[in-house]
């Protein structure tokens, strides 16, 4: 009996050895496909890449079918200079939208972090792309947040990702960013516009915290998603008031487009269509006509418009935009929409002015 009782104890204490052990590491989760929810991981494995250490081991989601063999999903960077970020899952209730999210942070306050996390994506080179992701600020009120997180999201469109995981000011630069939030305890959602210059593109998550507290960055719930173009034989929304300041330059078969996206960084675009020339002709009579009365014929030139053109979208990721026409006919008057691309009132997509004029000298 009294073995049997020993047997059962041992047993008993193995278990809950077992169950502390399971309890200390992050669970495997079944791969949903979702690489941007951060809720699809196979395993969170400790971050060491790069001779990447720091205390309490950052981990990272990586995928694979096993822990050894798995393979990064997401990546740690931080701006050349700055201190090394520390990066774990979160799941605490209200520190994520859902499931896992991000947390990325240092051990100790008055630290200089300016980094986050990136992935690269195969895509098609001209189209657009979008990126979205949630972000917030603050661990807990009891754990004031940094004054300002400058959290944003980015794309580079060359596909540019660091080396070494370092990038330096320059290449940050380059990227297409969304606009700054600061959100504090509460997750608001960003995003960012680009159009891929290569079959690869990267985007990329980014927090530049002033340095007076311990920083507590959190990221969750991304999307990627490609952008379509605009199509002018479709209804098109109503106007946009964001769109201001249109100004044409017009000279011999051409013609410059100019406006400004009212603060929202965009991407430009023009479509247009002849609609006529400036002014209807009157064929001159032939002087062998031999009737005393007539009637003058009055020839109206191309006035059925043409068919919508479109510009190229432009590279230029900002709020004042330049598109030149050319190929345009002499004389004529032409009618115009502007469209821009960005992420706008809260969603990726398009938005148009009203329709325009301008003449060709």
């Amino acid at each position: 009996m009294r073995d049997t009782m020993a047997r059962l104890i041992l047993s008993l204490l193995l278990l809950l050895s077992l169950l502390l052990t399971l309890a200390s590491s992050l669970p495997v989760r079944a791969d949903d496909g979702n690489y941007y929810n951060f809720d699809y991981e196979d395993f969170w494995k400790p971050y060491t890449e790069f001779g990447f250490s720091n205390p309490g081991e950052s981990r990272l989601p990586c995928n694979g079918s096993s822990e050894d063999s798995c393979t990064w999903a997401w990546e740690p960077w931080y701006e050349h200079g700055t201190d090394v970020p520390w990066i774990w899952p979160e799941l605490w209730e209200g520190r994520t939208v859902s499931g896992y999210a991000i947390l990325f942070s240092y051990h100790g306050s008055n630290k200089n972090l300016h980094g986050g996390i990136y992935r690269r994506e195969p895509v098609q080179q001209g189209h657009l792309y979008c990126f979205t992701m949630y972000a917030r600020a603050g661990l807990d009120q009891e754990h004031p947040a940094s004054t300002n997180s400058r959290m944003q999201v980015g794309i580079s469109p060359i596909g540019d990702y660091p080396d070494q995981i370092v990038l330096t000011a320059d290449r940050i630069d380059a990227i297409n960013w969304s606009a700054e939030s600061n959100s504090q305890y509460a997750y608001e959602k960003q995003g960012v516009v680009a159009k891929a210059q290569s079959d690869i593109i990267t985007v990329l998550t980014r927090a530049h915290t002033d340095a007076n507290n311990q920083p507590y960055v959190f990221w969750d719930e991304g999307s990627f998603a490609e952008v379509p173009l605009v199509d002018p034989d479709q209804a098109l929304p109503a106007p946009s008031e964001h769109i201001k300041n249109v100004t044409v330059v017009t000279s011999t078969g051409e013609a410059a487009i100019s406006w400004n996206t009212d603060g929202i960084n965009t991407l430009g675009q023009v479509i247009y269509r002849r609609i006529r020339p400036t002014e209807i002709t009157t064929p001159t009579i032939p002087t062998t006509m031999t009737e005393r009365i007539y009637l003058p014929l009055v020839v109206a030139q191309n006035l059925v418009p043409t068919a919508w053109q479109q510009s190229e979208v432009d590279d230029a990721w900002g709020t004042e935009h330049t598109i030149q026409l050319t190929g345009l006919t002499t004389y004529s008057i032409y009618e115009y929409i502007i469209v821009a691309y960005g992420y706008i009132d809260g969603e990726c997509g398009y938005i148009v002015s009203d329709p325009l004029r301008f003449e060709t000298p």
